[in-house]
């Protein structure tokens, strides 16, 4: 259903489907419009191992994901890791497996500050980018 070689059987992506309708916080948690939000494959494949399925890792599988160069621009990766790591720590919540207490949201441009002198965010594209993955962490946290 999602994802670049995702294939689940019917019956079980079904379950998840249930388990979904219902909550507004899961169904948020994938892509819509221009939003970056990427956590519905992992909701999808922890929610099908709580009902007993099992999951294959084939990293034989050779996959051609073609994709426009706007997603190797850094103002596209910078957005994408913030994003990706704000739903990442709604996901683990969700599946009570987050290893991460909640923060307070006035916390925020402290925690953002530190993690900028920290990973020396100034010195490169992916030193930046690293940082704004971190400021989505801080922000899923401040969100629980």
């Amino acid at each position: 259903p999602i994802g670049t070689g995702m294939v689940i059987q019917k019956k079980a992506f079904l379950k998840y489907l249930n388990e979904v309708k219902s909550s507004d916080t899961r169904l948020s948690l994938g892509r819509k419009g221009k939003s970056l939000t990427s956590g519905e494959d992992n909701d999808i494949i922890l929610t099908i191992i709580a009902h007993g399925y099992e999951i294959a890792y084939l990293p034989e599988l050779l996959v051609h994901h073609l994709i426009p160069s706007t997603r190797l621009s850094f103002k596209y990766l910078k957005k994408m890791a913030y994003e990706s790591n704000r739903s990442w720590v709604k996901v683990l919540s969700l599946h009570s497996i987050n290893p991460w207490k909640p923060i307070s949201s006035y916390t925020l441009k402290l925690r953002e500050i530190k993690a900028y002198f920290k990973g020396k965010a100034w010195l490169s594209k992916a030193n930046y980018i690293n940082w704004k993955g971190a400021c989505g962490k801080f922000k899923g946290l401040s969100e629980l």
